[in-house]
C-alpha cells in the first residue's frame, strides 16, 4: 500500500510538471500541485499505508514534502515509529474490525520514542462511530458490493445500531469530513482555530454534528 501510494505521488509530480504518459492527467495537474506540501490520509490498511509511505518517502533521494499523515482507524501490524511529521490518529470506538485500538500505537509508539520529539501529534477516539462506515463502499445500503456493520454485537447498549450514542453513516461520514478536513488545515494551513478539535481541549465544530 505504501508502495502504491507513493507510485501515484510520481505520477502526480511528473504532471503537474507537465510529464508522463498519461495526457489527461497532465490536463488536469499541469501546474497546479504544490509537492513540496502533501498531507497523506489512509483509513484501515490503508492507514498503516499512508504511515509506511512517509517513511518510504524519506528515504528517498529527493522526497516530496509529506507535511502531515492521518491514519483514520488504522491498523498497525509492524509498529512503525513516525518521527517528527505531525500526525493524527482517529480511532472509532464502536470498531468491530480493528477491535483491538491497534492504531493507538501509532501515536504512543512514536510520541514517546524520542524524548526530543517536538512534532505536533494526536489521537482521538470517536464516540459512536464504527470502523467501515467512514467508506461508503463499506456500508450497506449505499455500496455496491456487499457491505456490513462491522460491529455485529447490535444489542450492545453503546455501539448496537439502535443505540442513541450510536451515529447513522451519514452523521459518522460529516464527523470523518470535519475532523480529516481540520487536520490538514491545522497543520498544512496553519488555521490555528482548529487546534481544540486536537489538543484535548474539548472543542467541537458545528459540523461533527453531535
Amino acid at each position: 500500500r505504501a508502495e502504491l501510494v507513493m507510485h501515484h505521488l510520481d505520477l502526480l509530480d511528473a504532471a503537474t510538471r507537465g510529464k508522463g504518459g498519461d495526457q489527461t492527467l497532465v490536463d488536469m495537474f499541469k501546474g497546479r500541485l504544490d509537492m513540496g506540501d502533501i498531507g497523506l490520509m489512509g483509513h484501515s490498511r490503508g492507514g498503516e499505508g499512508v504511515v509506511k509511505a512517509a517513511l518510504l518517502n524519506d528515504a528517498r533521494k529527493d522526497p516530496y514534502g509529506i507535511e502531515a499523515v492521518l491514519p483514520l482507524a488504522p491498523v498497525d501490524f509492524a509498529r512503525s515509529t513516525l518521527p517528527n511529521i505531525p500526525m493524527s490518529v482517529l480511532l472509532p470506538y464502536c470498531d468491530g474490525d480493528v477491535s483491538n485500538q491497534q492504531g493507538q500505537h501509532f501515536y504512543d509508539d512514536t510520541r514517546y520514542s524520542d524524548p526530543g520529539e517536538r512534532a505536533f501529534m494526536s489521537s482521538l477516539m470517536m464516540m459512536g462511530v464504527n470502523h467501515n462506515f467512514f467508506n461508503t463502499e463499506w456500508t450497506p445500503g449505499v455500496a455496491v458490493a456487499p457491505a456490513n456493520d462491522d460491529w455485529r454485537n447490535q444489542s450492545d447498549p453503546v455501539c448496537g445500531n439502535t443505540s442513541p450514542s450510536r451515529l447513522t453513516p451519514s452523521e459518522q461520514y460529516q464527523v470523518g469530513t470535519t475532523y480529516i478536513a481540520g487536520f490538514f488545515r491545522l497543520v498544512q494551513g496553519r488555521e490555528t482555530e482548529f487546534l481544540p478539535l486536537f489538543d484535548g481541549s474539548g472543542g467541537t465544530a458545528p459540523s461533527a454534528g453531535r
